[in-house]
C-alpha cells in the first residue's frame, strides 16, 4: 500500500514538473506574425526597389483599433528582443490615393526599418512658376497629399538622403 502511494506521489510530481516547463515555454515564445495582405504587400517591396538596404521583418497588416491614426509602427520588447508591427486603418486606407498609400507606407517603414523620427519642418518647394509651402520630409507625421503629388521625386530623394545617414 506504501508503494502504491509512493508511486502516485512520483507520478504526480513530474506531471507537475511538466506542466511547469510548458508554461515558461510559452514566455519566451516569439511573437505572432501575421501575413501582409498583398495591398500593403505591393508597397513595402516597392519601398525595397527604390531604397534596398535593411528589409523589414515585423508584421504588417490591417487594424481598426488604432483610430484616430492612418498608420502605426509599434515596438515590442519579449525574450527574443525587439518585434516590431506596422498597423495600417483600413478605413483610411480604402479612400486615400496611391500616392497617399505609397507616402503612408514609405513613412511607416522609415519608422520602423531605420527608426526615422517625425519631421514638422516646413519648407517653400518651387517647380517652374510654381511654389508651396510644404512639408520637409516624407517623416511629417500628417499625410499631404498636393504637396508630394507634385514633389513626389522631391520626396523620394529626401528620404534616401535620410537612409544614408542612419
Amino acid at each position: 500500500m506504501d508503494n502504491r502511494r509512493f508511486s502516485w506521489y512520483i507520478i504526480l510530481a513530474a506531471f507537475i514538473t511538466l506542466m511547469s516547463c510548458a508554461e515558461e515555454e510559452s514566455k519566451v515564445a516569439g511573437p505572432i506574425k501575421y501575413e501582409t495582405p498583398i495591398e500593403l504587400k505591393i508597397f513595402e517591396e516597392h519601398f525595397y526597389s527604390i531604397y534596398g538596404g535593411k528589409r523589414f521583418t515585423g508584421s504588417i497588416y490591417f487594424a481598426n483599433n488604432i483610430n484616430p491614426y492612418i498608420g502605426m509602427c509599434s515596438y515590442y520588447y519579449n525574450y527574443d528582443g525587439v518585434y516590431n508591427t506596422i498597423r495600417i486603418n483600413p478605413d483610411y486606407w480604402y479612400n486615400i490615393s496611391q500616392y497617399q498609400k505609397e507616402q503612408l507606407m514609405f513613412h511607416e517603414l522609415a519608422h520602423c526599418i531605420y527608426k526615422l523620427q517625425h519631421d514638422t519642418t516646413i519648407v517653400t518647394l518651387r517647380t517652374y512658376n510654381n511654389k508651396m509651402k510644404c512639408p520637409k520630409s516624407i517623416m511629417y507625421p500628417i499625410l499631404f497629399d498636393t504637396c508630394y503629388n507634385n514633389y513626389r521625386t522631391y520626396y523620394l530623394e529626401e528620404l534616401r538622403n535620410k537612409i544614408k545617414g542612419t
